[in-house]
């Protein structure tokens, strides 16, 4: 039998849970971030660029301490979400939202995306060139495309290709484009956006399908597809500066 004079060890009693609102990250660094990028999108200056870089790893440095600490502190997992009706409101709400992803919130249109928006147009360039000069494979499908974004109403005088690669890049080759510029624009974040444009475009080519009929498509594929390309180039030359970013800074 135990002693009765034994004295009962001390119950051990939890450390305190430190306050979520306690292990909030300070939001200059958040608004440094934003503000320096701001700053290169207005100016293009290299030192602006620079303290950008800086800005953004300071931020994701601060975001991944506070993450660390309320990890260690037991603060639940669910409990370092922002509630939904804060994720509803600016400022500081956002900031908490974006502290659990520290790297897509750091993650801003940069010169990244305005050199693949450089890249696109130089591919344009290409087909371009063999449209004009060009024999052989893909030529019949670059001449369409080209006429069809010039001079439409003389797409219907082009003889129909004779080889299935033609008659398929006539419209993949646009279709390709138009989903790369749009991912360029949205900076590869907003699926949803890409959704809806890319369901409006391909329900604009089932309806204009449908009413060719049994006739070859060939032709109604190089203006549809010819006037897609000229708009990406036209979106693509905006962006070609400074990326996505730039081309909302300048309205």
């Amino acid at each position: 039998m135990p002693r009765e004079d034994a004295v009962a060890a001390p119950a051990r009693t939890p450390a305190p849970v430190p306050p979520l609102a306690s292990l909030v990250v300070p939001e200059s660094a958040y608004r440094a971030m934003v503000l320096r990028h701001a700053q290169w999108l207005d100016t293009g200056a290299p030192a602006a660029r620079h303290d950008w870089r800086l800005a953004a790893g300071g931020w994701r440095l601060a975001a991944g301490g506070w993450r660390l600490a309320a990890g260690r502190s037991g603060v639940p997992r669910r409990a370092r979400r922002a509630p939904a009706a804060l994720r509803r409101r600016p400022g500081p709400a956002r900031v908490q939202l974006h502290r659990r992803r520290p790297r897509r919130a750091a993650r801003r249109p940069g010169p990244g995306d305005a050199w693949t928006a450089r890249a696109m147009l130089g591919s344009i360039l290409l087909l371009v060139l063999l449209g004009l000069y060009g024999r052989g494979f893909g030529a019949a499908a670059a001449r369409g495309l080209l006429l069809g974004a010039l001079r439409p109403w003389r797409v219907a005088a082009l003889p129909t290709p004779l080889t299935r690669a033609d008659r398929v890049l006539v419209w993949l080759v646009p279709a390709v484009v138009l989903v790369a510029s749009r991912l360029v624009l949205t900076w590869f974040a907003a699926p949803a956006h890409l959704l809806v444009t890319l369901g409006g475009s391909a329900l604009f080519a089932l309806v204009v399908r449908l009413v060719v009929g049994r006739r070859d498509p060939f032709h109604l594929w190089a203006v549809v597809g010819g006037v897609a390309l000229l708009r990406s180039v036209l979106l693509l030359a905006a962006l070609a500066g400074r990326g996505p970013g730039g081309y909302w800074f300048a309205f």
